[in-house]
């Protein structure tokens, strides 16, 4: 009854996320338990270009998370959220995976051959559409010998933004 005739009621909340706990400093993401902005800046920016062999990077954004925010509260984007962390957590684990603003994740993942990650990027985005369709927009690239992880984070972004004006 609170929903108007012509909208679609948002799928059911996932599961509550808040027993995730890291101690303030550790470069964690307390809400997600996914590593943290800060930890992202000093993967990329540290990051030795003799050692960057068989590097895969994707993008991830939560479409439209503040108009979700406005429409259904807090508690439904958190659990938005926590259901994006828990598949990246699951599928690249916590050393790939970083949360990077309130709606944007990026995973960067070395050492990895290319149908793998592909493999991932496709099993991670299928597994979110199957129960949010359309909530994420996500591009990934891989490079044998890459100079630069922030080329390739770029790159993954630019697909990303690609994917993101076609749902539009």
């Amino acid at each position: 009854a609170d929903q108007p005739d012509d909208e679609t009621p948002p799928p059911p909340v996932p599961e509550d996320n808040s027993h995730i706990f890291s101690p303030l400093g550790t470069g964690i993401d307390l809400q997600t338990g996914l590593q943290n902005r800060q930890s992202y800046y000093a993967a990329t920016k540290n990051a030795n270009p003799d050692a960057l062999f068989a590097v895969g990077a994707m993008f991830i954004d939560i479409n439209g998370l503040a108009s979700l925010n406005l429409n259904y509260g807090d508690a439904y984007v958190d659990g938005l959220i926590g259901c994006v962390s828990k598949n990246l957590l699951g599928i690249f684990g916590v050393e790939n995976s970083y949360r990077i603003s309130g709606d944007e994740f990026v995973v960067l993942q070395k050492g990895i051959a290319q149908e793998e990650f592909v493999s991932r990027c496709e099993k991670f985005c299928t597994q979110i559409n199957e129960t949010y369709p359309s909530l994420i927009s996500a591009g990934w690239t891989w490079d044998q010998n890459t100079s630069s992880t922030e080329g390739l984070i770029s790159h993954a972004m630019e697909r990303m933004q690609l994917q993101k004006s076609e749902i539009r």
